[in-house]
């Protein structure tokens, strides 16, 4: 990871001041200044830029906690590039330059390269008070600063922790009374595999009692299978038969019922149809039938509520010649003004008036 730029917008003694390292040459920029010149407060800014601002920071004296801002420029080894500022707070701290959109926590991960805090505080990160607590732990023989301190000093590796993390190492693998160890437990599966390839084993007159029971056992499966083979035959001859006996009892019984149909005309295809329209003919002839029997019943009731006049009765003949006679007399009116005079139709007059003069009479007898 390569830092080409850090801005303080506002952090420590710092307002709006951009370091630029984007300079051309050697990777490597020493910044000097004096005294209370913001040496430390800048490499706090650096280490409160890539891993976020502490809760209870001391960098407040010139600018609130809300108004702290630090931010950077970082070009990792892919050439991936990002420009981002960190701000104080518990979630979301890490913008984009706007300082509007944020940015996943994740975001610094491919330019850090799995260093966390603390590794990159003790090994890139050593400020002036880190010094004076590293010189007293190599004092005490104890503490991260001082053995890294003690191994950039000497240029060797501390030969303590070499010789305890081989002796982890050693227990690991081995322990003479353990259990756990990967060698123990090699040589109890070495053990135990030996064992079970001690029980496995045969002897020859073992063997050939084996393979002579494995020769009979094979030609007694080879028989059965035969023996099965011909019970499987059978048994799909009987399931046939036993499906095929109804039939066979109902092919008997319709032998028997056709001689008493020899002669019979064979139907058309088409005769189902025709007895169902003839059935339906049929029951509408029925309903007919039955409404002209209910109309005859009725006429013969209002015939019979009819009051008897024996009179018109005994004078049918005589009612229906007149019945006929009717038109002939009204035409007889209609020619009548041409007529005067003549001998022929007045005797026609005269027969037309006695013969109305009867009707006159019979319809009084009718009404007496």
């Amino acid at each position: 990871m390569k830092i080409k730029s850090i801005q303080f917008s506002a952090y420590g003694p710092f307002t709006d001041m951009t370091l630029d390292l984007s300079a051309s040459g050697p990777d490597f920029h020493m910044v000097f200044g004096p005294n209370e010149a913001g040496k430390s407060s800048a490499l706090r800014a650096l280490r409160h830029m890539l891993f976020g601002i502490p809760a209870r920071t001391a960098d407040n004296f010139l600018h609130s906690y809300a108004q702290l801002r630090v931010g950077a420029t970082l070009v990792n080894s892919a050439g991936d590039k990002i420009d981002f500022i960190r701000r104080k707070g518990k979630l979301k701290t890490l913008r984009a330059k706007n300082d509007e959109t944020v940015l996943d926590d994740e975001a610094l991960a491919p330019f850090l390269g799995g260093v966390s805090a603390e590794v990159f505080a003790q090994m890139f990160a050593i400020g002036h008070e880190d010094l004076i607590r590293g010189g007293e732990e190599i004092i005490s023989g104890k503490g991260d600063i001082g053995k890294a301190l003690f191994a950039a000093g000497a240029g060797l590796i501390p030969l303590q922790n070499v010789q305890r993390s081989l002796e982890q190492e050693c227990g690991a693998l081995f322990k003479p009374s353990g259990s756990a160890p990967l060698i123990n437990k090699a040589i109890r599966e070495i053990k135990t595999v030996r064992q079970r390839q001690k029980e496995a084993l045969l002897l020859p007159k073992t063997w050939k009692e084996h393979d002579r029971e494995l020769g009979k056992a094979k030609l007694r499966v080879a028989e059965l299978k035969k023996t099965l083979a011909a019970h499987k035959q059978r048994q799909a001859k009987l399931e046939r038969i036993s499906e095929a006996l109804p039939l066979i009892v109902r092919r008997k019984e319709i032998d028997a019922a056709l001689p008493a149909y020899q002669g019979v005309p064979d139907l058309a295809n088409d005769f189902g149809i025709k007895r169902r329209d003839a059935e339906k003919e049929l029951k509408l002839a029925t309903r007919d039938v039955q409404r002209l029997k209910a109309s005859i019943e009725k006429f013969n009731r209002d015939k019979d509520a009819l009051p008897d006049h024996k009179a018109i009765l005994e004078n049918d003949s005589a009612i229906e010649s007149l019945q006929h006679e009717l038109g002939s007399f009204r035409k007889a009116q209609q020619d009548r003004p041409g007529s005067k005079g003549v001998g022929a139709p007045w005797k026609n007059r005269q027969r037309i008036c006695s013969k109305k003069s009867g009707l006159t009479s019979l319809k009084r007898r009718s009404r007496i």
